[in-house]
């Protein structure tokens, strides 16, 4: 997907990825979310993404594992320097849920979290996700996909105040990607906006820091399983649209934000 959002901003220097006490200290704290939330951000705005080399699914035509994981990577690269060059972040923090992936994301020189202990014990993801060619459609998938809200969630939890703005990997960005989203919020009014197709697409959002919006993470992702396993062909877009009217509601102007404010839900601008 290609995003445009317009303003021109000043570009900070992209940083050193390949100095040896950034890479020590991305090595030692790849459990400490905290840690890593505090090196990434930059002011008030925290932009993340999920890297698991699994998500490239069959459909892609690459069979070869080894020839996969690598354009993952590449994937990655490619949307931190659109991220970097026409939006100026110069930081990102990236969840990893399998050995594999954390290593080829630390490979970059970005914040990588290990990210397998938030997946432990819930979902049925025992161990953590599959690394290799995952079909479209098929539950693996599913699992991977709530992958995203789950770490979301875990970011919010920690309360440090950070708007989170989340992208997918498959995001190019040719203008600011940060500003004028955090202007829609702060003109509207809204806890949540992000990309539209036909309704809220989930691969780019922006979530403000309130006690709404962590009710509405908390929701989305129990939405996600019952009986300790996730729901059969149950996608994490699915999970988000029935909890319209619950947790979430959307919104186009002020008043109709502060509509669903009042009512303690959070206000999506779409």
């Amino acid at each position: 997907m290609c995003l445009f959002v317009s303003t021109t901003v000043a570009i900070p220097p992209i940083p050193d990825l390949k100095a040896p006490e950034r890479k020590a200290f991305l090595v030692a704290n790849v459990n400490n979310l905290t840690a890593l939330s505090i090196f990434a951000a930059q002011g008030h705005f925290l932009v993340v993404s999920v890297f698991n080399t699994g998500h490239f699914s069959r459909l892609t035509g690459i069979e070869d594992a080894s020839r996969m994981h690598a354009g993952y990577r590449d994937f990655a690269a490619n949307w931190f320097y659109s991220l970097w060059r026409m939006g100026g972040v110069s930081e990102v923090l990236l969840a990893t849920y399998d050995r594999d992936s954390l290593r080829r994301c630390l490979s970059l020189g970005l914040a990588c979290f290990n990210g397998a202990s938030l997946l432990q014990g819930i979902l049925g993801f025992g161990k953590g996700l599959a690394n290799h060619a995952v079909t479209h459609g098929d539950q693996e998938h599913y699992r991977i996909a709530w992958a995203k809200p789950i770490f979301i969630r875990a970011l919010m939890e920690l309360r440090r105040g950070y708007s989170i703005l989340y992208s997918d990997l498959d995001t190019i960005w040719v203008k600011d990607a940060t500003q004028n989203m955090a202007r829609v919020l702060d003109e509207s009014n809204a806890d949540v906006t992000g990309m539209r197709e036909e309704m809220l697409n989930t691969g780019v959002l922006l979530f403000r820091s309130n006690e709404r919006t962590r009710a509405l993470l908390r929701l989305w992702t129990d939405n996600a399983y019952e009986n300790g396993q996730l729901k059969s062909g149950f996608h994490d877009q699915r999970g988000l649209y029935e909890l319209e009217g619950k947790a979430w509601r959307s919104c186009i102007n002020v008043a109709t934000c502060l509509e669903a404010n009042t009512e303690g839900i959070a206000s999506v601008f779409m």
